[in-house]
């Protein structure tokens, strides 16, 4: 699990290591916290903000194995999804769809 206000990528507090000005900007939908450069975000969004995961209707933290948000390329669940395109085909153990991978494992 990430520390409090520390990414969910990379695991450091602000600011980041690879932007000194970079921020970390909070999913109003899951509450995931990454630093800008991390999760490719360029801006603070304005308003409101979701991550992919929550775009997609992904509720990683609840996943089971073989359900929709589970990571392509790990068995661990939550955590800053990235959608996966094309879906990854790789047979794995805990029988992810192939559609999501966390930020850190892609």
């Amino acid at each position: 699990a990430a520390a409090l206000d520390s990414c969910h990528v990379c695991g450091e507090e602000a600011p980041d290591y690879w932007n000194r000005e970079g921020e970390i900007v909070y999913c109003d939908g899951c509450d995931i916290q990454v630093h800008l450069s991390c999760y490719g975000l360029t801006h603070v969004p304005k308003g409101d903000w979701l991550c992919v995961g929550c775009v997609d209707a992904v509720d990683a933290g609840q996943a089971k194995l073989g359900q929709f948000g589970v990571c392509a390329l790990c068995p661990l669940p939550g955590g800053a999804l990235a959608r996966l395109d094309p879906h990854s085909t790789w047979d794995v153990a805990w029988e992810s769809p192939g559609t999501h991978a966390h930020v850190a494992c892609a």
